[in-house]
């Protein structure tokens, strides 16, 4: 370095250690040196000191130093995890979803992470997906509270808003089938609909969540949001002209 104030970057291999240097300085009036190193490299510091030491007599001079090894001492391989060879049987069995990667996939990633969309059902532990055995023994612990808060209801109330199936109506044409976000709608072939034709559609209100996506997609008006029903809408702003 012909100048105090100047900037020089190299490369080099010997035999398996590849190094990468960067080297800056600015004026000074002392030798103010900083060598930046790994820490499996700090042996070499005095070293590498004693040589800049001897080639400067002042500036304020900062060395980066990447050093590494195409031949480490020890080489950790961590084994992978995979869902259990009965996850996806066991999923169709219960009605609940897998993540992309073959888990058990929660209702809300934040807001309901032990639950499905399916009531009463719930994930814990390395089913959900792989983590440490401190989470899955926080995470399984909020599982077994949020249990307790069914278990200890006597009796379970059920319902609520819930959509509500007139099948005399229905002409199963699978819309509200295929425009639930939950899944919950099926059609049922036992059942009779409008005309007398075979399957009708039924929705279980233990599982609705009363979202209304149903109702106002289904072409026969077949379904209703119970407590929200076309007719105690139309009547509410009936009444309301009324009072006016």
């Amino acid at each position: 370095m012909y100048s105090m104030t100047g900037f020089g970057h190299a490369e080099g291999s010997f035999g398996d250690i590849q190094v990468s240097m960067d080297v800056k300085s600015v004026n000074s009036r002392y030798l103010d040196f900083k060598l930046h190193l790994g820490r499996e490299w700090l042996e070499l510091e005095p070293l590498m000191k004693k040589e800049i030491e001897a080639r400067l007599a002042r500036g304020r001079v900062d060395v980066f130093a990447d050093i590494q090894s195409t031949s480490p001492d020890l080489l950790v391989l961590n084994m992978a995890i995979v869902p259990s060879a009965g996850t996806a049987e066991l999923a169709r069995t219960l009605g609940v979803p897998l993540s992309s990667e073959g888990f058990f996939m929660e209702a809300h990633l934040k807001m309901r992470p032990m639950d499905f969309m399916a009531e009463g059902v719930f994930v814990a532990g390395m089913a959900h997906y792989p983590k440490f055995i401190e989470e899955t023994i926080a995470h399984a612990q909020a599982t077994a509270g949020r249990a307790i808060t069914i278990l200890a209801k006597q009796p379970l109330y059920i319902g609520g808003s819930v959509a509500v199936v007139d099948q005399s109506k229905c002409v199963g044409c699978l819309t509200c089938v295929r425009s639930c976000p939950f899944g919950i709608p099926q059609i049922q072939p036992e059942q009779a609909g409008v005309g007398g034709i075979i399957g009708a559609a039924s929705i279980d209100p233990a599982l609705c969540q009363g979202c209304g996506t149903c109702t106002g997609e289904c072409p026969a008006k077949a379904i209703q949001l119970l407590n929200y029903t076309d007719q105690q809408i139309l009547a509410q702003g009936l009444g309301a002209w009324a009072v006016v």
